[in-house]
């Protein structure tokens, strides 16, 4: 049986072809062995380089075998390696430039990567890190993981510039991002989760009423102190012992801190009249510093006061004096003048959300036209654009007066109003540093300290709704006389 010629050819050549890859491998794997002898002749090569030395020629053994099959591959059938030639000359511009983008690529992550490293160590991030807990090498791994993130994106950016279908890597892409974003999220709250917290308590104390700046506290392990300053991050304490405490909101906040009550709550009307007391003829002046140092808890009569004042019970000086001597200094006051008042509503509820009370100088004939020669009335609290005062006049009482009238009646007599402050409260606070004025301009030498705790102590005012007892509210609603004035409560009705 003869062999056709075709077959004979086909055959020749799978022989050759055969016999050219085995002889070819059978040459490489001699050269791998014999060029690492010849070298460690040459240069009595240590066994680490040697063992470094079979493992290269062992590569380049199977580079040379895969040289061999190329050409095998290529001799077997011509036709195909033409064609695969051609489309490799075709597409071997796009597939140049998709490996610059590569390498371009490459190089930018890794600058970007490497000055990222470098300013978080600059700013101390790599300490924090260790501050909390964290190995620094936490910085490494969080760096490889963006790196790592940086490359999939990369990947894709390539395979749409060669025009490769990409819908596997856009959506691994996608998930990536995801798990990158839940990732660094994470870790940024295990971060700075003793910031957002600190954040947090500091919104709370600074809009509490207890701890304020200059308010006594108690501390936990028995000290006593006083607050100097309470920012949204942490809170100063200077402690009676001559030492200063900074402390983390949070600290405070958690901590049974006991705060001194400088003034009793008036939460009810009975509570006023209980304050009450029925003026002596002309010493409405007198009259008011016996309720107003009777809401700081002192027992003082208005006989008591007029002699202290050495009957000069209508002058602001005198007051001032004799409530500051009566109450061993534990009571401050100070006068504001009718040409000092920029906005009497917002500066009583910042003295009264400052735990003080004030005593008004005005022309009470603006209130009530038939009324006798009386100046001053005692005011406790601000509901909106009203005033509760306690009058000592006798057809005074316990009123609401808008702020409007109780501003021109201030300013109509050309008088003011003086603040009373018990200790430890801000307000004494404020008194003792002579930040009295709410207007900046009237100063002649403020600190510029001084002037941002004015402004942010005046900014709570304006913020405040009201500055009176929530018990109050209910009462807020009252018949309005033919005088312009919501009357509560007046001597007349005595108990009922």
């Amino acid at each position: 049986m003869s062999i056709p010629a075709a077959l004979q050819g086909g055959a020749a050549r799978v022989v050759v072809v055969l016999t050219a890859v085995l002889v070819g491998h059978f040459v490489a794997a001699k050269l791998s062995r014999l060029v690492p002898r010849l070298l460690n002749r040459v240069r009595d090569l240590d066994r680490r380089e040697q063992q470094s030395l079979r493992g290269t020629s062992k590569y380049v053994l199977y580079v040379l075998d895969a040289v061999f099959i190329v050409g095998a591959l290529v001799l077997l059938n011509a036709p195909a390696a033409t064609q695969v030639y051609s489309q490799v000359a075709s597409t071997a511009p796009n597939l140049v430039s998709s490996l610059l983008v590569v390498v371009l690529g490459l190089i930018v992550i890794n600058l970007a990567t490497k000055a990222g490293l470098d300013l978080l160590r600059r700013v101390g991030f790599q300490s924090y890190m260790r501050e909390l807990g964290m190995s620094s090498a936490a910085l490494r791994v969080l760096s490889a993981g963006f790196k790592g993130f940086l490359y999939i994106v990369l990947l894709q950016a390539t395979l749409s510039w060669a025009g490769i279908g990409d819908t596997f890597v856009s959506q691994l892409v996608t998930a990536s991002s995801y798990a990158f974003a839940f990732l660094v999220a994470g870790l940024v709250f295990y971060g700075f989760k003793d910031l957002f917290t600190n954040f947090s308590a500091g919104l709370y104390l600074k809009n509490s009423s207890l701890a304020r700046p200059g308010e006594k506290v108690h501390l936990e392990d028995g000290g006593d102190g006083r607050i100097r300053d309470v920012s949204l991050f942490s809170t100063v304490v200077d402690t009676d012992d001559g030492y200063s405490v900074l402390a983390p909101n949070t600290e405070i906040a958690d901590s049974r801190l006991k705060f001194r009550r400088s003034r009793r709550e008036v939460e009810t009307l009975d509570d006023i009249k209980q304050y009450f007391v029925a003026e002596e003829p002309e010493l409405s002046g007198p009259a008011c510093l016996e309720m107003a140092t009777a809401v700081f808890g002192y027992k003082l009569s208005q006989d008591e006061i007029r002699e202290e004042c050495n009957g000069q019970g209508v002058e602001p000086n005198a007051m001032q004096e004799t409530v500051n001597e009566l109450t061993d200094g534990e009571v401050s006051a100070d006068y504001v003048n009718h040409d000092e008042i920029v906005d009497l509503e917002q500066e009583l509820k910042a003295w009264f959300s400052d735990g003080g009370l004030v005593v008004l100088d005005m022309s009470k004939e603006s209130l009530f036209p038939d009324a006798p020669d009386s100046r001053y009335a005692l005011a406790v609290s601000v509901d909106e654009n009203e005033v509760l005062v306690v009058d000592p006049m006798d057809d005074g009482g316990v009123y609401y007066a808008r702020e409007d009238e109780l501003t021109r009646a201030v300013k109509d007599d050309l008088g003011g109003y003086m603040v009373l402050a018990p200790e430890y409260t801000t307000a004494a606070w404020r008194l003792e540093n002579g930040l009295i004025y709410s207007d900046v301009d009237v100063y002649d030498d403020l600190s510029k300290n001084l002037e941002l705790r004015l402004t942010r102590i005046l900014r709570q005012g304006r913020i405040l709704g009201s500055a009176t007892p929530e018990p109050l509210e209910k009462f807020m609603k009252r018949w309005r006389s033919s005088e312009g004035v919501d009357k509560v409560w007046t001597p007349r009705d005595g108990d009922s």
